[in-house]
């Protein structure tokens, strides 16, 4: 467990190093919108990274049950799967995002509210954080973009996030217990500070039903090998050992060649 954590704070470490493109979006003066199609939303391209400072100058959505700032994006829906990683950085308050997919005539395809996103606590080079990842593959009929919106709720203005004291976490850094500082429950506001990246993993291969056992396969096709080899560095990259873990053991029951080597590999490399 210990070495586990050890290679997993490796490649926490060095994702802030990764060539991503890294803009900041905000909107110049505080607009409420009414509808989905009238807010001015970003192009996210993908393999990149963009930052996002949700302000007091923020485009407003307000919109049936939502009343909230929010911040709008383009994504590609004729590229196959997108595997979605999105941060929201907690200091004295954090901003609870929901997140919304539509198609371009309006209708939802899929919805995560804040309960989807996991405390994170300060580690090397990131902060105190609320982290949701997740894949998205856009229905094969919507065209070539969907939007993405991210905004809060009524609900989760009243609610708060207990993060770790600055305290405790210096003394479990140094491997030591600090039981007296006691979480602080950090409330939900309407501003702050998101981070998206956004990357591509092609078309998904259906998984073997539950309690079903996969047929043996001789050889894998190109495609798929290159899937898992790409899919086990990326997770090894973003620090999540357990699914580069997963990954590898599908690979070797699919009886894909140099899945072993690529993840010894990209371990080594952190």
């Amino acid at each position: 467990m210990r070495l586990t954590h050890l290679v997993l704070g490796c490649c926490i470490a060095l994702t802030g190093c990764q060539s991503t493109q890294v803009t900041e979006a905000t909107t110049q003066a505080a607009v409420s919108m009414s509808s989905i199609g009238d807010l001015e939303k970003s192009a996210l391209k993908l393999n990149a990274t963009q930052t996002v400072a949700i302000t007091q100058a923020t485009q407003r959505l307000v919109k049936g049950d939502i009343d909230s700032p929010v911040a709008a994006f383009s994504l590609p829906a004729n590229r196959g799967s997108l595997e979605i990683k999105i941060t929201s950085e907690m200091k004295d308050s954090v901003f609870a995002p929901s997140v919304l997919f539509i198609d371009q005539d309006g209708n939802e395809i899929e919805h995560y509210d804040f309960s989807a996103f996991e405390y994170k606590k300060p580690m090397l080079i990131y902060g105190d954080r609320m982290v949701a990842e997740f894949t998205f593959t856009p229905p094969i009929n919507v065209g070539n973009r969907v939007d993405m919106i991210l905004y809060t709720t009524a609900d989760e203005l009243q609610k708060t996030t207990d993060r770790i004291h600055p305290a405790r976490a210096m003394a479990e850094g140094k491997g030591n217990y600090f039981p007296e500082a006691k979480d602080i429950p950090t409330p939900h506001v309407e501003t702050g500070k998101l981070v998206v990246e956004v990357n591509s993993i092609g078309v998904l291969s259906p998984q073997p039903a539950a309690k079903t056992k996969a047929p043996k396969v001789e050889h894998a096709q190109p495609e798929t090998q290159t899937f898992y080899h790409s899919a086990i560095q990326k997770a090894v990259q973003d620090g999540n050992i357990p699914k580069a873990l997963g990954l590898l053991e599908e690979a070797k029951a699919l009886n894909i060649e140099g899945a072993q080597e690529v993840f010894v590999k990209a371990v080594n490399a952190q």
